[in-house]
């Protein structure tokens, strides 16, 4: 039964990260196109840099053999800053403010998917 949840949280997860392109598409995160962009960007290079057991993350498929749901959560995380970057806006404008959007809403909304799947067994389990 474990083993059963982990992979339906770890699912969950994936389901979520799937809809990240449109999520920002439709501006759910970034404050314009050229962020999104660049928050994209950072995402599908970091995606592909995230290993487990020498596969990367965008290549796993169910039953999701060798990845723990801590471990996964805990690198996504870890993807969800991109490098500090100074948008075309402020040069034009001189201002020196670094740009501070992040994926980490998106990555969050990811993680709880999974959790979710977590709790509900939890709970089910405490009440029998």
């Amino acid at each position: 039964m474990l083993e059963e949840r982990r992979r339906e949280a770890i699912q969950a997860v994936f389901h979520k990260l799937q809809k990240l392109p449109r999520g920002l598409r439709d501006g759910k995160w970034g404050c314009s196109p050229a962020c999104r962009t660049m928050l994209l960007g950072h995402f599908v290079m970091q995606r592909s840099a995230i290993r487990f057991s020498r596969q990367r993350l965008d290549a796993l498929r169910p039953p999701f053999d060798g990845v723990s749901f801590n471990e996964l959560t805990s690198k996504l995380r870890g993807c969800s800053n991109p490098p500090a970057w100074v948008s075309c806006a402020d040069v034009l404008f001189a201002s020196s403010k670094v740009h501070a959007c992040t994926l980490e809403s998106c990555i969050q909304e990811a993680v709880e998917a999974g959790m979710a799947v977590l709790r509900k067994d939890l709970e089910g389990a405490s009440q029998v």
